[in-house]
């Protein structure tokens, strides 16, 4: 998952938001099977890379999901 992660940060740093979105969803697919303080980070760096983009159908959509997966204490306020 952590991979994953990485990999969608990576994608959104080249300028490819769409693929970044599915690459993270699929991290939050993984997102309740795993505890881990590193996939927690990754989380909470997801929601402040993404923020920017949230008009983006594919962004607002992740982000709206990931509200609702991760816990409340890494969601931004």
């Amino acid at each position: 998952m952590k991979e994953r992660a990485i990999l969608a940060e990576r994608q959104l740093a080249e300028g490819h938001l769409e693929a970044a979105c599915t690459t993270w969803g699929l991290a939050l697919d993984e997102y309740p099977l795993v505890n881990s303080g590193r996939i927690d980070k990754r989380m909470k760096d997801m929601f402040i890379l993404i923020r920017p983009h949230v008009r983006h159908h594919d962004a607002q959509t992740l982000y709206e999901r990931a509200r609702a997966i991760v816990r409340p204490e890494l969601v931004p306020a």
